[in-house]
């Protein structure tokens, strides 16, 4: 009897990454998958369950790193249920050969369970991916497609079914469980995906942890076509999602989400009374309230951000937030700045957008910009009080948070997608790891993009190198994972870089010798020099060994080379020319 069976343990990882721009987007990882296959003369049979799956939102700069999880077990459910470990996916399917004459496929069952999961939808990924799918070569008429019309196609598809497969079933069943639904939104959204937003006219609206119960999908004995069958579950799941809308708007976030404040307080409360827990109560009660007092108070300030028509004060609020979303400490740091830019900008709103208008577009732009002034000077000390209290509140809720409000984090650190020649390179958790710390230090310019990252002293003599497409850092980090950079130069003022010997140190009159290994940087001084000072300056690093310094130096080269190339070449962009 044929038989496959398929044992993967630690499971397999599937990366999405976009082309342009070239970015990772998704990253799919399934664990514990388990599948058989069984073949006879009569029946085939096939059983395939993954025990955890968990999808990652690779964008850095993402909100939320994971889109999709399996939500885990209340603490009250988890005593009272049995210890037994469930698969996060499990399908089932026995088909039955009927021949090739019959243009049919005929199942005994096909029956999929899922449990619980968590997913957070946000907007910025999922244009994203709309743009990956090629949606933003479509015309709006292309993507005008109505309900009506789809049923249109499906009655003119099962008039002609004749020729058609169809599929039965003696038992079809599809069990989804509960899921707990996120969506976060966008304030600013770049030109392409605002025009994709457009074509598709979608609105979300941000809400978080809203429990959507869908029911199973349960048929028996059907025999239909496999469009018919797509249909009726897509239906199906439209019209609950429809039904729970109530559940959906108890939860969005400019009402401070009610029905999440009043979960965490009855879940505090049952924990009370019945294990007379006072710790559980503090800290859901803490948990709703300041989590609820957070929602409504960023949402107010989101909201009157947009009328100081100012972008570039909008865009330095956003970038605080970014900055500090760690511990409760930096939620506190952002709401004391965001105060600090609110004051100072409602102090020099008239003057500085007086000025900007006049400067841009005469009398008529310093008339209104005299108005945009007048508003900022009221709205913009009012919008950071409230980002101090919304920063306040996150703040508490983050000491306050408990199991069931921890989310997990992501499997990997997003992958360099542009390796030498331009081509992808293999996954190096190591040059990952890199490029986030690249990140930090240039307070998050993506447009900079990695090229190595290397260890030069391991230890407590720790230092490192980052080799970038703009410059080269040597840089420590501290035990509070704090970067502190020693040297750095921009490529354009680096000549080259070499390796030094221990012999080539000992001629050149330095003393330490030994088996000490250094790589030397050859660059231009920034600050012009005195009569008596040379041009350029030569600092030397010392590395742990001749492999490192060798690599180090041609990596350093390398970049120095592709930065030069890339200066003095010519990209044709439709009728213009330009030189980049």
């Amino acid at each position: 009897v044929p038989q496959v069976r398929v044992d993967l343990p630690c499971g397999v990882g599937v990366s999405l990454v976009s082309q342009r721009p070239p970015e990772e987007l998704l990253f799919l990882h399934l664990t514990g998958i388990m599948a058989e296959y069984v073949s006879t003369s009569v029946v085939e049979t096939l059983s395939i369950s993954v025990q955890h799956v968990q999808c990652d939102n690779q964008l850095f700069e993402a909100q939320c790193p994971v889109v999709l999880y399996v939500t885990p077990p209340s603490v009250k459910s988890s005593k009272d249920m049995q210890p037994r470990v469930l698969p996060a996916i499990s399908l089932s399917a026995e088909r039955i050969f009927t021949g090739r004459t019959l243009n049919c496929e005929n199942f005994k069952y096909l029956i999929v369970t899922m449990k619980n999961l968590t997913v957070t939808i946000e907007e910025l990924l999922l244009l994203k991916l709309f743009a990956f799918a090629g949606y933003n070569h479509l015309r709006p008429e292309q993507m005008d497609v109505n309900e009506s019309e789809f049923e249109v196609q499906r009655l003119l598809t099962e008039v002609t079914s004749v020729h058609a497969k169809k599929y039965y079933f003696g038992t079809l069943k599809l069990e989804p469980g509960q899921v707990r639904l996120s969506v976060i939104t966008t304030n600013k959204l770049p030109a392409q995906l605002q025009s994709i937003k457009r074509k598709l006219n979608l609105t979300l609206i941000k809400f978080e942890d809203a429990n959507v119960d869908l029911k199973p999908f349960i048929k028996s004995h059907p025999f239909e076509s496999g469009h018919f069958f797509i249909h009726s579950i897509l239906k199906k799941y439209k019209d609950e999602l429809k039904w729970q809308a109530a559940f959906i708007l108890g939860s969005v976030d400019f009402l401070g989400s009610p029905l999440g404040l009043m979960s965490d307080v009855a879940e505090g409360v049952s924990g009370f009374i019945y294990d007379g827990n006072v710790q559980t109560l503090v800290q859901n009660v803490s948990y709703g309230i300041s989590n609820s007092a957070a929602k409504v108070t960023e949402s107010l300030s989101d909201g009157l951000g947009r009328i100081t028509m100012d972008e570039q004060h909008e865009e330095k609020r956003q970038r605080i937030r970014k900055l500090h979303t760690g511990s409760s400490g930096d939620h506190l740091v952002a709401g004391f700045k965001g105060l600090g830019i609110g004051i100072m900008g409602g102090f020099t709103s008239v003057f500085k957008q007086t000025y900007e208008g006049a400067v841009n577009e005469g009398i008529q732009g310093m008339l209104s910009g005299f108005g945009k002034g007048l508003v900022g000077t009221v709205t913009k000390p009012v919008v950071g009080v409230l980002d101090l209290a919304s920063e306040t509140a996150s703040a508490v809720r983050d000491s306050s948070r408990s199991a069931k409000h921890l989310t997990p984090g992501r499997f990997r650190p997003p992958r360099c997608v542009l390796g030498t020649g331009g081509l992808m390179p293999h996954y190096s958790k190591k040059q990952s790891q890199g490029q986030e710390f690249l990140y930090i230090i240039n307070n998050q310019d993506y447009s900079e993009l990695l090229i190595a990252y290397e260890y030069l002293r391991c230890g407590s003599d720790d230092l490192r190198v980052l080799i970038s497409s703009e410059r080269v850092r040597v840089f420590t980090v501290s035990s509070s994972a704090n970067c502190c950079v020693v040297i750095e130069t921009h490529l354009c003022d680096l000549l080259h870089c070499q390796t030094v010997s221990p012999e080539e140190e000992s001629n050149s009159g330095v003393s330490g010798g030994g088996n000490r290994h250094y790589i030397e940087l050859t660059m231009k001084l920034s600050d012009p020099p005195t009569s008596s000072q040379e041009r350029i300056k030569r600092p030397r690093i010392r590395c742990d060994n001749e492999t490192i310094a060798k690599w180090v130096s041609q990596q350093v080269n390398y970049a120095k080379k592709m930065f030069e190339q890339r200066r003095n070449t010519l990209i044709i962009n439709g009728d213009n020319i330009f030189e980049d």
